[in-house]
């Protein structure tokens, strides 16, 4: 009898764990909505964020207990700044227009890429630090001592695809064609880097440390906004075709996101593919923000109310 106590007792435990390990994870969007300005959702709920009136959240990023989003609010010129737990944070002084696009937690440091007047830089705990050669930081990363942002140049007035290693600038581009990097990612040695170049149309693409894939088919236009490694899987949202239709690809093969029309953020949780972007009202004169799980859409917003995540504007915390 004591036996079969002990059998049952480690059959709950298991059945315990195994719900714990499925357990849905929480799933946080930052961006815009119409009366809140800017803002993020969590499970759907919008949280507004103090200061944030006519402004936009553009990225957001959670660690442990803690939420931080980096956006912007007007006073005079677009201000860059960034929120933990809903406490407001000003990174720029007005007097430039500046634009924050990725923010990321590394440890104790957060680190927030955009752009001040017409230069890239990024923010290190509120410093400033400039990026060479660049007009704007879409992306940024943190692997062990090393940062990683992607953004653009400009060669000879045309704007070329680049990305920063703690400030050194690589391009990726000759500035034959107008070429942009909107995501990064570094998995062990090797270095992703998504967007477009303009080859008679604007094509999506990735770079693997430099070598370039190419993932429109060049029929049509398309565009990568984000990218992620897991594994050995590359994953790229974006969008495609000229009425603009919300997708991603993994490992080069397209996946359409039903009722979007552009993806900006993917988060991978085990098996699922998690994905932000936009759909447009049915009048097709305003954003509706919405995310999509394994393609599943879920709208933040009704059709009366304009929304919309910013880049790199999802992240997930626990299981």
């Amino acid at each position: 009898m004591a036996k079969m106590k002990r059998i049952f007792i480690a059959f709950a435990a298991g059945l315990v764990l195994a719900a714990a390990a499925w357990a849905e994870p929480d799933v946080y969007l930052a961006g815009y909505e119409k009366n809140a300005g800017a803002c993020y959702w969590k499970n759907g709920q919008l949280i507004a964020l103090s200061g944030g009136g006519g402004g936009s959240a553009q990225s957001i990023a959670v660690s442990g207990a803690d939420v931080y989003v980096a956006g912007t609010f007007r006073s005079g010129s677009w201000v860059a700044c960034c929120w933990k737990n809903g406490v407001l944070t000003v990174l720029t002084d007005g007097r430039t227009e500046a634009g924050p696009r990725a923010i990321v937690v590394s440890g104790s440091d957060v680190y927030i890429a955009g752009y001040e007047g017409d230069a890239a830089c990024y923010w290190k705990n509120g410093k400033k630090v400039t990026l060479p050669g660049g007009t704007a930081a879409h992306d940024i990363v943190v692997s062990g001592r090393d940062v990683y942002a992607a953004g653009e140049t400009s060669i000879t007035g045309t704007p070329a695809a680049c990305y920063w290693k703690n400030g050194v600038k690589i391009d990726l581009t000759d500035g034959k064609n107008s070429a942009y990097a909107y995501g990064i990612a570094v998995s062990g040695k090797d270095v992703y880097v998504a967007g477009w170049e303009r080859d008679g149309v604007a094509t999506a693409c990735y770079w693997k440390n430099g070598v370039k894939t190419v993932l429109g088919d060049r029929k049509e236009k398309s565009g990568a906004n984000v990218i992620t490694v897991s594994g050995r899987d590359v994953y790229v949202a974006g969008s495609v075709g000229w009425t603009s239709k919300a997708c991603y690809w993994k490992n080069g093969q397209l996946v359409e996101l039903p009722g979007g029309s552009d993806a900006d953020g993917i988060v991978i949780n085990g098996r699922d593919v998690y994905v932000s972007g936009r759909e447009w009202n049915g009048a097709g004169n305003y954003a509706i923000g919405c995310y999509w799980k394994n393609g599943v859409k879920t709208a933040l917003t009704n059709s009366s109310t304009a929304s919309e995540p910013g880049h790199r504007g999802i992240a997930l915390s626990g299981r």
